[in-house]
């Protein structure tokens, strides 16, 4: 039985090391120090520096001076968490990272490093040599037909069109031939938002017929279209950010528009 105890002790004895070992390499919340114990040679212990007080277990939160309010604790609380929250999420981002760095990069793209962050890689469409932080979901891009350019739409930041270099005319589909050097002169109507017509300049497939439900004024004429409630449109693509790619019955006209705007016929 005394055998068995100290076996025990011994056990305990090392777990505990093992944790104050742990905790030797943690960064401490605001407010608190490392400091030997003074009944306990040889042992740390963390005092708040705000009040002199110390104690064996390591602080879960931020030290407040004597007779802080209840405001001042929540707000310190606040600010614990959300410290927790940030290390967290950059610990997933640099798993991420660490996961795409061994993938094999899809047709086109290459990993380089950054220019703003040495030591850090991005990726680059080898064609275009346009960069992007995150891991490519599908082949690169290939070059646009002449004339042509990929902007950020005026509307929706962070959504691209493409712009005639010529006439600055935009349109929402990727042009598969040469921008022509008048205005009024369409490229193949679209089969996607941002993404390949097909090879001929034939109609595009219609998913299905929506109507409008709410009216909606465009202030950028050249990349949507305006709806009056119960106009029908053809829809030809559906975005995932909520923007479709149609043409309205009644007008005539092709773009982008809100597809929140309408219910299915």
């Amino acid at each position: 039985m005394i055998a068995k105890n100290k076996a025990a002790l011994a056990k305990r004895q090392a777990a505990k090391k093992a944790e104050k070992d742990k905790e030797g390499t943690l960064e401490l919340p605001s407010g608190w120090k490392r400091v030997a114990s003074s009944s306990r040679p040889g042992e740390t212990v963390y005092q708040n520096t705000h009040t002199g007080e110390k104690q064996a277990w390591f602080p879960d939160q931020a030290a407040m001076a004597a007779g802080a309010s209840e405001e001042d604790i929540a707000k310190e609380s606040l600010k614990a968490k959300n410290k927790a929250a940030l290390e967290k999420r950059k610990a997933a981002l640099a798993a991420k990272k660490s996961e795409d760095a061994g993938k094999a990069v899809p047709e086109g793209w290459i990993r380089v490093e950054s220019r703003s962050r040495p030591g850090e890689f991005v990726y680059e469409n080898k064609y275009t040599e346009e960069r992007q932080a995150w891991f490519p979901d599908g082949p690169a891009s290939k070059p646009l037909p002449d004339g042509w350019k990929r902007v950020e739409s005026r509307s929706y930041p962070g959504e691209y069109v493409f712009e005639n270099v010529h006439t600055g005319e935009r349109q929402a589909w990727e042009p598969t031939e040469g921008a022509p050097k008048t205005e009024g002169k369409a490229t193949a109507p679209p089969a996607a938002a941002a993404a390949a017509a097909p090879p001929k300049a034939e109609a595009p497939a219609v998913l299905f017929v929506a109507t409008a439900i709410y009216d909606y004024k465009t202030t950028v004429p050249d990349e949507e279209i305006d709806l009056a409630e119960g106009d029908k449109i053809d829809v030809h693509y559906k975005g995932d950010n909520g923007w479709w790619v149609g043409q309205n019955q009644r007008t005539g006209t092709s773009g982008i528009f809100p597809g929140s705007y309408t219910d299915k016929a």
